[in-house]
């Protein structure tokens, strides 16, 4: 009887063997198995924030800060862009992305301004993206139109202080009425040239004309742009006798207009200045080292170029917020300081 229980309980440890083996498969396949369809769908339903490689991580910070009192709502495509004032133009509001590094700058090939004085400066507007175009000829020595130049003016200052709401220039909506008596509506550049007037910024003449298709003359260009940087003309030069006396000694800056003396010798107040930080310096950077104003020329395109690459604080000290800002500053940010 012995002999016959023996095989028995041997035939029963190896079913428990196996059995248990299995189990160990088992569990083992469980673990390692993809997983299945519907984890992958539950998985990707949750919401992921994602910057995209042409969202700038500045903008991202920031958000998208609110429109100021008279500000057109921003249409839905641009709702997200961070952009701080509607209406200005798409490539000069993103030029603050561009210049964060996070896309490339946009390659200007103008085929007539290689090795000219101002290549760099017409460069860096079409990159900043003020130009109407980036290729074709620019047509450097052309004079530039009173409505170009300040169309110009308008989209650089938008750029360059693009994360700052309260230093962008509004445009003017299409059902605004003009205070130019040469001046429609439905002209292409209204938003820009009634916006910078709204604004406080003269662009204009004393009799309501704009004169928008005559070139911009040398006096008009710098009292235009004295006038935006400095946030108006100085009360010690609102008196005409006394802004002349405070221009530099060009030979002929007693044939400087009335009307533009003021906002001349407010921008000619850089020299009270010590810092060259902070100096503004239109005339200089513009016509470069000068006897003569020529207040009557026109200004040519490679001229106008030139003046636009540094925007005033809109404040007559230059403290602070108020530190002038370049184009080569905006499209080459200086890295925030680490923590």
């Amino acid at each position: 009887m012995r002999a016959v229980h023996i095989p028995a309980l041997v035939l029963c440890a190896v079913v428990f063997m196996a059995g248990c083996a299995k189990k160990t498969d088992t569990t083992t396949a469980e673990v390692t198995s993809p997983p299945s369809a519907a984890s992958d769908v539950s998985a990707s339903a949750t919401p992921v924030a994602v910057i995209s490689p042409s969202s700038s991580p500045s903008d991202a910070a920031l958000g998208s800060p609110s429109p100021s009192a008279g500000a057109s709502p921003a249409s839905a495509s641009g709702a997200s862009t961070g952009r701080a004032a509607s209406g200005a133009s798409p490539g000069a509001n993103g030029a603050v992305a561009a210049a964060a590094g996070a896309s490339p700058l946009a390659t200007v090939a103008f085929t007539d301004i290689s090795g000219t004085y101002a290549e760099k400066a017409i460069v860096a507007l079409g990159q900043l993206g003020v130009l109407d175009s980036t290729s074709g000829t620019f047509q450097p020595e052309k004079p530039v139109l009173r409505r170009e130049y300040v169309r110009w003016l308008f989209k650089t200052n938008n750029a360059v202080w693009a994360n700052l709401p309260s230093k962008q220039i509004h445009p003017a909506e299409s059902g605004d009425k003009s205070d130019f008596t040469d001046l429609q509506s439905s002209d292409p550049d209204f938003k820009y040239i009634e916006g910078m007037n709204a604004a406080g910024i003269s662009v204009g003449f004393p009799d309501k004309t704009f004169k928008a298709d005559q070139p911009v003359t040398h006096e008009q260009a710098i009292a235009i742009k004295a006038v935006l940087d400095r946030g108006g003309i100085a009360d010690r030069y609102k008196a005409v006798d006394m802004a002349k006396s405070r221009l530099p000694e060009w030979k002929d800056k007693a044939q400087i207009s009335a009307a533009f003396a003021g906002a001349i010798a407010t921008d000619a107040s850089d020299d009270d200045i010590n810092s060259k930080s902070t100096q503004i310096a239109n005339v200089g950077r513009a016509f470069g080292a000068v006897a003569m104003f020529r207040p009557q020329a026109p200004v040519k395109r490679g001229e106008a170029a030139m003046l636009l690459q540094v925007i005033g604080g809109h404040a007559q000290d230059t403290n602070g917020e108020n530190v002038p800002r370049s184009v080569a500053n905006a499209l080459h940010p200086s890295p925030s300081p680490s923590p």
